[in-house]
């Protein structure tokens, strides 16, 4: 994946090499190349409007992976307080992860690269989305409960270290 540039650094145009026109807008950072058409948003790699409609059309379909576990477990804190809010994002951030580590499995892609707002290859989008399209939250849950963890372990453990050691 392309590093971002600094804040106020236009990007270069993959197709025509020209320098972006760099906007800020309420949603925030956006390049356009004036002469191709071609745009990004926060830096990232500038894309076409095909990639840009794949990458929402795969966020549809995998944000619904994750975006209501809390529903699949019971919370105990009250809902409307602070602490039900805390609790409620913990358990999407957790679905979120173990939904990408997923993805990662089945399309045998790097997890970084099943990040669709990354992502600038129209074909591995279209495998993200397949792969997320034949999956349900509570199969990713049982998943990664019977096996999930173990192997996400075996394929990090560098990052299982640093966990285990900041945990102590």
């Amino acid at each position: 994946m392309a590093k971002k540039p600094a804040s106020t650094e236009p990007l270069d145009c993959p197709n025509c090499g020209e320098p972006s026109v760099v906007k800020r807008t309420r949603y925030g950072r956006r390049d356009d190349c004036e002469r191709c058409g071609l745009h990004s948003w926060d830096g990232k790699p500038m894309v076409g409007q095909e990639v840009h409609e794949a990458r929402k059309h795969c966020h549809e379909i995998f944000d619904r992976l994750w975006k209501s576990a809390e529903t699949m477990y019971g919370i105990e804190e009250r809902p409307g307080t602070k602490e039900y809010e805390i609790a409620v994002a913990r358990i999407r951030r957790s679905a979120r992860n173990r939904a990408y580590r997923f993805i990662a499995l089945i399309t045998r892609m790097p997890e970084p690269e099943c990040h669709m707002s990354d992502q600038a290859d129209i074909e591995k989008l279209r495998t993200i989305y397949r792969a997320a399209k034949d999956a349900t939250p509570e199969g990713i849950r049982d998943w990664w409960k019977a096996e999930g963890e173990a192997w996400w372990q075996e394929m990090n453990p560098r990052k299982t270290k640093a966990k285990e050691a900041d945990a102590a």
